[in-house]
């Protein structure tokens, strides 16, 4: 895919449910509302860009390797503490992390 930000895909998904999800209509649309723009998505970007949204939640790529813990073992970490700390209920902690 092209090197779109974030804020692109999103409108491309926005305009996407517009054109009751059809592709090429999508682009269509696209190019007249934002015709000062350098470069306009095709069909093929748009479809590929739903199904990387349907099936990984994400609308971006992500080209950074992440290293270290994974974020549910920080996320634990991090509640645990907290309730050895504070000697609070779990329940309650977990509610203000969103576990």
């Amino acid at each position: 895919m092209d090197n779109y930000s974030n804020a692109d895909y999103v409108e491309m998904l926005i305009l996407y449910g517009e054109c009751q999800r059809n592709a090429r209509l999508t682009c269509r649309v696209y190019r007249e509302r934002f015709p000062d723009r350098q470069r306009f998505p095709t069909h093929g970007l748009i479809t590929r860009l739903v199904n990387r949204a349907r099936e990984s939640g994400y609308v971006g790529l992500n080209h950074i390797e992440r290293v270290g813990r994974p974020r549910d073992q920080i996320r634990e970490f991090s509640v645990f503490s907290v309730v050895k700390r504070h000697h609070l209920e779990q329940l309650k902690i977990q509610d203000l992390f969103y576990v």
